[in-house]
């Protein structure tokens, strides 16, 4: 049987929706497992790069960063990101917001299945035993085929 740490090195975090990368932080610094870290706007982005690559080479190592959205198609889009909220953004439509949003940009939005999994097999060729999603009300649309 194999020791708990070596089967959790096995295992990847999908984490959709990184904000500035808090979440991503506290998996990195507490397991030993590989990260695939999605968040699409590039302000969000690049204070998440930048603290991952102010970490230790053998942490930002175990993350993959993808600058872009998911979704049940992929399309180009707008994300809109509230002024004083910067965990608060949409795609496609303004949500509400009682400061108003800033500049909105232009993003790509990807299906997660086409990315990572065998299109022959509905059922990934890696587990993921946590994902954390934080994706403003795009959750219902981020998953194609199925759904663990």
């Amino acid at each position: 049987m194999a020791h708990p740490e070596e089967e959790e090195e096995g295992l990847i975090y999908l984490e959709a929706g990184a904000n500035i990368g808090s979440c991503v932080m506290e998996m990195l610094h507490s397991t030993k497992a590989k990260m695939i870290v999605i968040e699409p706007h590039p302000l969000n982005l690049a204070q998440l790069s930048t603290t991952l690559l102010a970490q230790p080479k053998e942490l930002r190592d175990r993350a993959a960063l993808f600058p872009i959205a998911v979704g049940n198609m992929t399309a180009q889009s707008q994300i809109f990101m509230d002024k004083i909220n910067r965990g608060h953004s949409t795609i496609g439509v303004k949500g509400e917001s009682r400061q108003g949003f800033i500049d909105s940009h232009y993003i790509s939005v990807e299906v997660l299945d086409d990315l990572f999994f065998d299109t022959d097999s509905p059922v990934p060729s890696f587990k993921i035993p946590l994902m954390k999603m934080d994706v403003e009300g795009f959750e219902c649309r981020l998953w194609k085929e199925w759904i663990v």
